[in-house]
């Protein structure tokens, strides 16, 4: 990205200009600007460097993100993998508890603390097929052998929807969700899902799995 766009984008905003008509003077879409306008995180190393370890209360939870690491967070989410590249960046959860662990070092989440939090948001497969199966549609069987599919359940939450809006911009998830609790999940700064973003979410999913036929359904 180039810095000085960036830096001419934060002039501007800190002017008072409006995000749309940053974008339509710099000629780049609301995505793109709003990257620009969220706090670069510092080197990983500078965030490791002295982090004191933190003694928690009996009681507390095991880990929680203020509203600058949420940004930050937001930021590095939206951003990855995204040079040159139209498709929005897939993340699977090994790589969403790395990016945790350099956001909240103190805390450093495990792989079972964010399955839980998930769990709790409903963002999980047995979950879908629920809510799947309450709508009245019918839950598709992949067919076995030469196929060789990989079924995925697909939604998507808004920050306003999982209760984030004072805590970060509006952002949209979109969360894909396997039998064998496989997870991907792609963020976009837009305060709804479009139909592109599903579209090259399911495309990213397509490219992460090579050698698999990758079936998405929609919940």
């Amino acid at each position: 990205m180039d810095p000085g766009l960036r830096e001419t984008a934060r002039a501007l905003h800190s002017a008072g200009v409006t995000t749309p008509e940053i974008c339509q003077r710099l000629g780049l879409g609301l995505e793109a600007v709003m990257v620009m306008l969220l706090p670069a995180p510092p080197p990983p190393t500078e965030r490791r460097r002295n982090v004191p370890q933190v003694k928690r209360p009996v009681g507390r939870p095991p880990w929680s993100i203020e509203k600058e690491d949420g940004v930050r967070l937001l930021g590095r989410l939206v951003g990855h993998g995204s040079s040159g590249s139209s498709t929005p960046s897939i993340w699977t959860l090994p790589q969403l508890v790395t990016e945790l662990r350099e956001v909240l070092p103190a805390y450093s989440p495990s792989v079972d603390t964010v399955r839980r939090v998930f769990h709790r948001l409903g963002l999980t497969f047995e979950a879908q097929v629920e809510e799947l199966c309450s709508t009245g549609r019918l839950f598709p069987r992949c067919r076995k052998g030469r196929g060789r599919e990989l079924l995925y359940l697909v939604t998507h939450q808004t920050t306003r929807q999982l209760g984030l809006v004072s805590l970060l911009p509006p952002a949209t998830v979109v969360v894909g969700l396997t039998p064998g609790n496989r997870v991907a999940l792609a963020v976009r700064m837009q305060s709804r899902v479009s139909p592109k973003f599903i579209r090259e979410f399911l495309a990213s999913l397509s490219a992460l799995h090579p050698n698999r036929r990758v079936v998405g359904i929609m919940v």
